[in-house]
């Protein structure tokens, strides 16, 4: 199946990888025509934007509880430096 990111609603179905590819890059290709001849904006490519390049992961409830409960290792440090 050959899919575009751009485009998630597309899609384009084939026997083999190559023809996949081959399918859903004539496909995304008659979209931006279509789009174009008819004065649609079209999408960035996802590789034109721009990213913070920041990797956020979300942290499940029990995660944060757990993290809240256990001192960090600097106020660990902290506390062991001034004989708590």
């Amino acid at each position: 199946m050959g899919l575009c990111a751009e485009f998630p609603s597309l899609s384009f179905l084939a026997a083999s990888h190559a023809e996949a590819l081959a399918g859903i890059r004539a496909l995304v290709r008659d979209v931006l025509e279509d789009m174009g001849t008819s004065g649609e904006q079209t999408p960035a490519p996802f590789a034109d934007r721009k990213y913070s390049g920041r990797f956020v992961v979300p942290r499940g409830v029990r995660s944060h509880a757990q993290k809240r409960r256990t001192p960090s290792a600097s106020l660990l440090l902290a506390r062991a430096a001034s004989g708590e």
